[in-house]
């Protein structure tokens, strides 16, 4: 019955025997306890190495922070008081000088300072490597208020300590303190190394004497366990080759500075095939003899004593590229080492050529923003200041204390305080807050008097908003134009207009007296002289009526003009004729200076046709026709009749009375154009003449 039950628990039918798969693998029972206790032991050793490969790295900065700090003069350290008195002195220059100098000996380095520490524990800097006036630097006495219990540590002990990664508002950094004594004054320097690679390095750094350790432990352990079992030892290596091949880490075995295996990784590093590199030495790989002893030195050196050798190379592909990357080594054997060394290499060049990138845009798009002349702020979503340049700063009058911070709402509340109408500004920023890919633009008064156009637009990250960029532009001076100009143009414009005014009430005074004079005179022929002078002065009072009741005091609309005119003479000429005059200039208007001329010559040429085209005793009736229409910057005027026209041989210009020559004179002097006749039937007076812009 039990029997029974295992067989249907086991899925298998009742009195049927299981077939056993011959390429499963299938460990003792009692080497189940012993693979978990050997992969536990495999964790544990690669943690381990991992951990030695950090220890080695930051000795290797303690040595290099110690040797840079045991370079400095004792004397100008001695010079240095803690404030900025400090910094012109001489000492405090040639300080910075030299912090600078070992700064660019080696790009990993970001920073170098000089700190003391005050009775109640204030921490402050002495001097740093940045560049007087740069954003980063640290003046001279300084407050460090980021201090950590590292750098309290080292000013405590007076014990050389590494501190890392951790990060300040510059950066994530590994940082060696080195304390430095001078006549009993305890200082300690300081050198920050950029951590965003560290675990990268320390991976780097393990990678081959890891794995070499964890394959050690699993072989070890399949050795007991398989008891040279043929075909499990050969599935075993089988797969340990597979990790060998599959690794990403460039990974070799080196007898004597040669390549005795070498995996695919480090193929594509060097850019060959494996037999270009099997058998041959190392030195085919590095760009010249230099590189090659400086790395055997760096590497083998530590590996001779049993330890792991850890260093920056340049490698030269099998195309001639150079490129930049992390080696590691180990013994194979440590107590053997000339048996063999297991070599990890890590290209980081993609990873070094993106952040170089990287730095140049930013320095790049700092320099572009601190050229500008407009003030730039930006913030993040999350309301955070990240940016801005100093034009924003001296625009707005930001405290270097606020300046320094990223507390997006202080810097608007600063702002708000500081604008005529702090109601207008806050609601825009609230409706771009709504809309966080919106774009606008206005303008804001400052109690001050200035007066500022702001642009605003989202700041696009990989095609996402990830934030807003402000931009702020001095227009005081220019707005401050604009408004004089205005008051100036108004003010000209009424003068103008009164002056019209006055002009066409003189006018109607000289027509009242010639009106006057006319009733006195017998004479037939000065009346109509007189009367004819006297529609040539109305012609001219009707253009400055025109001009002052319009609301364009420089132009005049010529349609209702030259009607006022050719009503006002059919008026005093037209008898009991029945003698029609249409008039046509819609939407032509000409300066002032010609509406004039252009009156006078219409007033002239329509008298004319009144007193001469149409004899009562031979024709009775008539049309005469006035246009004024556009010709390219142009215009061109045409008086009409179909009267009994000019008698034959005669010139209209040349043979007519004072009207016409009249005619002439205003069409080519004070026109500037040309006249036309034409005769039969009736007679044509074309006028063409310049205009400019303004017919319209």
């Amino acid at each position: 019955m039990t029997r029974g039950r295992t067989d249907e628990a086991q899925g298998r039918p009742r009195g049927t025997r299981q077939t056993r798969d011959p390429t499963v693998v299938r460990p003792w029972r009692p080497g189940v306890a012993l693979v978990t206790g050997a992969s536990v032991l495999a964790v544990l050793a690669v943690a381990l190495v991992e951990g030695r490969a950090d220890r080695e790295l930051r000795r290797q900065l303690l040595r290099q922070a110690r040797i840079a700090a045991s370079s400095l003069d004792p004397s100008h350290l001695r010079a240095l008081s803690g404030t900025s008195g400090d910094e012109g002195t001489t000492e405090y220059l040639l300080l910075k000088h030299q912090l600078a100098r070992i700064r660019e000996a080696d790009p990993r380095i970001r920073f170098l300072y000089l700190m003391g520490r005050r009775e109640d524990r204030t921490v402050f800097f002495f001097v740093d490597s940045e560049p007087q006036g740069s954003p980063d630097e640290s003046p001279a006495g300084q407050v460090y208020d980021e201090a950590t219990r590292f750098l309290h540590h080292a000013f405590d002990t007076r014990a050389e300590i590494v501190e890392g990664p951790a990060r300040d508002r510059w950066g994530t950094w590994m940082t060696a303190f080195i304390p430095v004594e001078v006549d009993g004054r305890l200082m300690v320097f300081g050198m920050d190394v950029d951590a965003r690679g560290w675990r990268a390095m320390v991976a780097a750094a393990a990678a081959v004497p890891g794995v070499l350790v964890a394959l050690a432990a699993l072989l070890g352990v399949l050795v007991v366990l398989l008891r040279g079992a043929t075909l499990r030892a050969r599935a075993i290596a089988n797969t340990l080759e597979s990790v060998f091949r599959a690794s990403p880490v460039g990974l070799a075995v080196v007898v004597d500075r040669r390549f005795v295996r070498v995996n695919d990784a480090l193929c594509a590093i060097a850019g060959v095939d494996a037999q270009d590199l099997l058998g041959r030495p190392t030195r085919v790989v590095y760009p010249d003899e230099e590189e090659y002893e400086r790395v055997g030195r760096l590497v083998y050196e530590p590996v001779a004593r049993g330890q792991l050798g850890f260093v920056e190379a340049r490698v030269r592909r099998g195309d001639g590229q150079l490129r930049r990357v992390v080696i590691s080594a180990a013994p194979l054997d440590p107590s053997h080492p000339e048996r063999g060394v297991g070599v990890g290499v890590l290209d980081l060049t993609d990873r070094l050529e993106a952040a170089d990138r990287l730095r140049q845009s930013h320095s790049l798009l700092q320099a572009t923003m601190e050229a500008t002349a407009d003030g730039i702020l930006v913030w993040d979503l999350e309301g955070k200041v990240t940016s801005w340049n100093h034009r924003f700063l001296e625009l707005w009058g930001i405290p270097a204390s606020l300046a320094e911070t990223t507390d997006g709402a202080a810097f608007l509340r600063l702002m708000l305080d500081r604008l005529v109408d702090p109601e207008g500004f806050p609601s825009r920023v609230q409706e771009l807050q709504a809309i966080p890919e919106g774009t606008a633009t206005g303008e804001v008064r400052l109690k001050a008097g200035r007066v500022f156009e702001w642009q605003s637009q989202p700041q696009l990250l990989e095609g996402r908003v990830g934030g807003r960029v402000w931009s702020f532009r001095d227009v005081t001076s220019r707005v401050r134009t604009e408004e004089a100009l205005r008051r100036s143009l108004s003010e000209k414009e009424v003068l103008l207009r009164e002056v019209h005014h006055r002009v066409k009430n003189a006018l109607q005074g000289v027509i009242g007296l010639v009106a006057l004079r006319i009733e006195k005179i017998a004479d037939p022929a000065i009346r109509r002289s007189l009367e004819e002078l006297q529609e040539q002065a109305r012609a001219m009072a009707l253009a400055y009526e025109r001009l002052y009741q319009s609301s364009d005091v420089t132009t005049v609309d010529m349609e209702p003009y030259l009607r006022d005119i050719c009503e006002g003479l059919v008026w005093a000429f037209g008898g009991d004729r029945e003698v029609r005059v249409t008039v046509r200039a819609a939407s032509v208007r000409v300066p002032a200076a010609k509406a004039l001329p252009c009156g006078l010559i219409v007033n002239e040429l329509v008298t004319n046709s009144l007193k001469h085209a149409f004899p009562p005793s031979v024709r009775p009736t008539g049309t005469i026709q006035v246009s004024l229409e556009h010709a390219g910057n142009g215009a061109i005027l045409t008086v009409s009749d179909d009267g009994v026209g000019v008698p034959e041989g005669k010139a209209l210009l040349r043979d007519g009375g004072m009207g016409l020559h009249l005619v002439r004179m205003w069409a080519t002097h004070q026109l500037g154009g040309t006249v036309e006749t034409a005769v039969g039937p009736g007679v044509r007076v074309t006028v063409r003449f310049s205009v400019g812009d303004t017919a319209s």
